[in-house]
């Protein structure tokens, strides 16, 4: 019988290299979609790196709000679940219909 430290699956080394945080501008670019869409779905993810702090109220000025500026870091582990989430559920579409499809039927009725 196998022991249990057999059994144990290796860890990472503590000080394996990891990659850098991607930014959101990489990520746009490596999946040819917006900023925004990258922002959005990686701004309320675990794990991501938030920088800065959001808008918040002003008190006795004629601003009400000040505009807040945060800055994402996306860890590479991060953005590979994300990724992988992404793949696994592809957005649904309408079903494909070639041009002209309809009007064949229409003219045999």
């Amino acid at each position: 019988m196998p022991s249990p430290v057999a059994e144990r699956k290796k860890a990472p080394a503590p000080n394996a290299p990891q990659p850098p945080p991607h930014t959101i501008n990489e990520i746009a670019k490596q999946w040819n979609v917006s900023y925004d869409t990258v922002r959005r779905q990686f701004l309320n993810e675990p794990g991501v790196l938030h920088f800065g702090e959001g808008s918040r109220l002003l008190r006795g000025r004629k601003q009400k709000y000040k505009r807040g500026y945060q800055v994402l870091r996306i860890p590479h582990a991060v953005f590979l679940r994300v990724q992988a989430r992404l793949m696994r559920h592809p957005p649904e579409s309408a079903p494909f219909v070639a041009p002209g499809a309809g009007e064949e039927r229409m003219a045999a009725s």
